[in-house]
């Protein structure tokens, strides 16, 4: 059940909207086939936006059985035995025997962050406590945000190029495809 509030869900962007209506329907709709998202974009894509509209939406009860949607930020750098056994946790508590106990989740966040923490684990391990290892991911549909909003609600045009380069470098970054000893020199490391 939702309830009716101001949520600045107007100032959503065509990207965003997707995300929101497709969650928004879910709660609203027990049968619709998607029952499990990831919300998915860099920083400056407006995650913690749509998170903030959809919550704002949402009538989350004070018991599981009763709860319609759960938003978990931040899970791309969850182990993913925590989200495992929310799944477990979640599927006793309701007596559903679908993922999530049948509550819609919105899991959020990027990959291109901070990984799963395993002390003292090699890469293998840390790729093996990802999300994506998880049986659970198959359930997820991915929303991908792509629009730079930083960007778009800067006011001058110089500090909009400024933070677009930045953004672009960041992403080179995570991609592997920026190479730092080329243009920075070997003496920096």
């Amino acid at each position: 059940q939702l309830e009716v509030t101001a949520a600045k869900s107007h100032l959503l962007n065509e990207i965003q909207r997707v995300g929101y209506e497709s969650v928004i329907e879910a709660v609203r709709d027990p049968d619709n086939n998607y029952r499990c998202f990831f919300l998915d974009g860099p920083g400056g894509t407006g995650k913690s936006f749509v998170l903030e509209q959809i919550l704002a939406r949402s009538n989350l009860a004070d018991l599981y059985r009763e709860t319609s949607l759960i938003v978990w930020d931040e899970a791309a750098m969850a182990h993913r035995f925590a989200l495992e056994a929310v799944d477990r946790s979640l599927r006793d508590i309701t007596g559903v025997d679908r993922p999530f106990g049948g509550i819609v989740m919105l899991l959020s966040g990027d990959f291109g962050q901070i990984l799963p923490v395993v002390p003292r684990g090699s890469d293998g391990n840390v790729i093996n406590a990802c999300l994506k290892r998880s049986s659970l991911w198959r359930e997820l549909k991915t929303l991908r945000l792509t629009i730079h909003m930083r960007v778009r609600t800067c006011s001058r045009a110089s500090d909009a190029a400024d933070i677009e380069a930045f953004s672009t470098f960041l992403l080179k970054i995570g991609e592997g495809k920026h190479d730092p000893v080329s243009r920075l020199g070997s003496s920096y490391f």
